[in-house]
């Protein structure tokens, strides 16, 4: 049983030791997370032994300068990769923006405040011993010759805060920035000072004529809003909106720019009459003009702007008018329309009546509804012509 428990424990202890070494991968796509062979700013801390787990490759020649590759690999197989040196910081203060100098890579200060963070204390530590066993495995390479160089320390000392700080080499289009909304900054172009994490990679060792030291590079970094700066300006019409109602509460007449000049005119003896035929035009109330230019503007109760009432009302009424006539006129064209063809019609029936008694005296026999129902359909009778000439003479007062 103690077996089993003691086997129990060491997978567990092992699975423990992997999760150390799973961080998400910041950049644009942060949904997806990768499992990276890496250690976090707390690990030195918990386990000491993981300083040996660095390692070295073989020694490289390049413009003058000599690169030795590093490497972190707690597997017991020899393989390595590159890339795999990667080390996530706690908040870090940034003082300013990321400086871009001609010929020189884009760099950001990182300044390790203590007391912001109880990490700072933890990483400032991880980097000394890092640096230290660095220093110790190089110089046992004696065809360097690192004795009569100098060591570069990736620390620095900061005299204004009085602590130490770090300095992050960086791409502003390939290493990924993002705040804390998870949303893309753009060639780095956020507000400092500020705060910051970052996911800094340990990359090689640099070997120059009479200096040596570690190269750093910032794969990527959460910038924080920044709480030090002023936020950014309200603009002025949004600002005169938000205080209209305390701004009209003090407000004159003869404050208000529509009203300034018309009082101007005023003081300067123009006749009122005058003032108040310009203020019409420009379709302001020209009874503005009558007040004291100290009048609160809230005080008035008619309208500012210029309403020509008589001129509705004189158009209403020609609208009337104007309705009045055409229905008149259109029940006078009906009435002469109907007299017309009334007289029309009287006329046309005297003239085919008396033509048919004159075809007709020879043959009073036969009837007269069959010799007009011969010649035309549409002529009446004798007795309906008589009719309708009665008619028509008291109708149309004949």
């Amino acid at each position: 049983m103690k077996s089993k428990n003691k086997s129990k424990n060491k997978s567990k202890n092992k699975s423990k030791n992997k999760s150390k070494h799973i961080i998400s991968n910041i950049s644009s796509n942060s949904n997806i997370k990768t499992n990276i062979n890496t250690m976090d700013y707390n690990m030195f801390y918990q386990d000491k032994t993981n300083i040996k787990y660095i390692k070295f490759g073989k020694t490289q020649s390049f413009n003058n300068k000599k690169y030795i590759p590093i490497y972190y690999n707690d597997q017991k197989t020899k393989k390595t990769k590159y890339n795999d040196f990667v080390i996530k910081t706690p908040r870090l203060f940034i003082p300013q923006k990321v400086r871009k100098e001609m010929g020189y890579k884009p760099t950001l200060e990182t300044i390790m405040i203590q007391g912001d963070d109880e990490g700072v204390l933890y990483f400032k530590d991880i980097f000394t011993k890092i640096e230290k066993k660095i220093y110790k495995q190089i110089k046992k390479r004696k065809r360097l010759n690192l004795k009569e160089k100098q060591f570069v320390s990736i620390i620095k000392d900061d005299f204004k805060y009085k602590t130490k700080k770090i300095y992050l080499p960086l791409n502003t289009y390939t290493s990924s920035c993002i705040d804390i909304n998870n949303k893309i900054i753009k060639e780095w172009d956020f507000i400092a000072p500020t705060y910051g994490y970052f996911i800094i990679q340990i990359k090689n060792i640099w070997i120059g004529d009479d200096k040596w030291g570690i190269n750093l590079f910032c794969n990527a970094a959460m910038i924080l809003p920044s709480q030090l700066m002023d936020p950014p300006p309200i603009p002025f019409q949004n600002v005169q909106y938000m205080f209209e109602s305390e701004i009209n509460n003090h407000k004159t007449i003869g404050d208000d720019e529509r009203f300034i000049k018309f009082f101007k005119m005023k003081k300067m003896g123009i006749p009122i009459q005058a003032i108040k035929n310009k203020m019409i035009i420009e379709k302001m109330a020209p009874t503005i003009i009558d007040l004291n230019p100290s009048t609160p503007i809230n005080n008035i109760k008619f309208s500012l702007e210029y309403i020509n009432l008589n001129k509705t009302v004189i158009n209403n009424h020609f609208k009337s008018v104007h309705k009045n006539i055409s229905s008149s006129s259109s029940t006078q064209h009906r009435k002469n329309t109907t007299l017309d063809i009334k007289s029309q019609l009287f006329n046309e029936l005297m003239t085919k009546g008396v033509n048919i008694l004159k075809t007709n005296n020879h043959n009073k026999t036969k009837s007269i509804k069959q010799i007009i129902s011969k010649s035309d359909d549409r002529i009446p009778s004798l007795d309906q012509i008589k009719i309708a000439i009665q008619k028509m003479k008291t109708i149309s007062g004949c």
